[in-house]
């Protein structure tokens, strides 16, 4: 089986005058030889429509596939936020229970120490010790 496609005239002009016209830039519309004519020069238009509606179809599914992903992203964020300040607000109380004088007073009692006694800063270098 051999496919062969069909030969292209102008359907005005004879073949002669075809490459005067082709010379001084005027070309009439291709049609196919035979039953049905077809136009080619339009062809182009319908592929450059066709061609843009495809890339706008593309960008609107590009659009909603980083619109979802954006929503889960966020939706995650804020699940590790809300978990954040759970912790930091447990961690203020613990650090308010631990600083309390009262508590800390209660402790020194506990273990016997004596509050009456002198509190002596020994530098850390000899740097501190000149000052």
């Amino acid at each position: 089986m051999r496919l062969t496609l069909p030969t292209f005239r102008n359907r005005n002009q004879p073949d002669d005058t075809e490459l005067v016209q082709a010379s001084a830039g005027v070309l009439p519309p291709l049609v196919a030889d035979g039953d049905r004519d077809l136009e080619v020069t339009h062809l182009w238009r319908y592929v450059g429509v066709i061609g843009l509606v495809a890339a706008c179809a593309m960008l609107s599914a590009w659009s909603r596939i980083d619109l979802v992903e954006t929503s889960a992203a966020l939706g995650s964020a804020e699940a590790r936020l809300s978990a954040a300040n759970a912790d930091r607000a447990r961690l203020e109380l613990e650090y308010a229970a631990l600083t309390d004088p009262a508590r800390l007073s209660r402790a020194a009692e506990a273990l016997g120490l004596d509050a009456t006694v002198k509190i002596v800063v020994v530098p850390e270098s000899e740097a501190e010790a000149a000052r």
